[in-house]
């Protein structure tokens, strides 16, 4: 996979206000960007938060209750929500002057929402991801995403 300042270039991508994925080989390119996330994993330095439903539906177990234990890394919540009020909590927290100077592009750890944009309303999805844009809030969603690339 391509490599920007040592992340992918998917990564990089799903920083610029979200990333949509569409077509047949989506769900299989974001199980593999999970998987490179996870296998690279340094604790702290990335969060995949994702609701319950899009995680068994990306895992293809029959319900959210059947999901098997999850490692460190992934975050599942309960709803498209609570994700975003999670992901909104941070860059309000990263939005205030910091009490030490710090590289801005480089936020620890990044929170990465995971998520199917055919469940939701996108409104506040995108309100959140373009608040988080510069505070290492990023989307990587599964379906077409106009406010940040497709």
């Amino acid at each position: 996979m391509a490599e920007v300042e040592g992340r992918s270039f998917a990564f990089e991508l799903s920083l610029a206000h979200g990333l949509g994925l569409v077509g047949v080989g989506a769900p299989a390119a974001i199980r593999a960007f999970m998987i490179e996330r996870l296998y690279a994993y340094v604790p702290g330095e990335t969060v995949m938060v994702i609701p319950t439903l899009d995680l068994a539906d990306l895992l293809g177990c029959r319900s959210p209750a059947a999901l098997p234990e999850l490692p460190l890394g992934l975050q599942p919540v309960d709803s498209l929500d609570e994700a975003l009020d999670l992901l909104e909590m941070q860059a309000l927290a990263r939005a205030l002057p910091p009490s030490q100077p710090t590289r801005p592009e480089r936020w620890i750890p990044t929170y990465i929402l995971i998520a199917m944009t055919s469940r939701y309303d996108l409104t506040r999805l995108q309100v959140v991801l373009e608040l988080g844009a510069g505070y290492g809030v990023a989307g990587l969603l599964l379906g077409h995403w106009r406010p940040g690339v497709t």
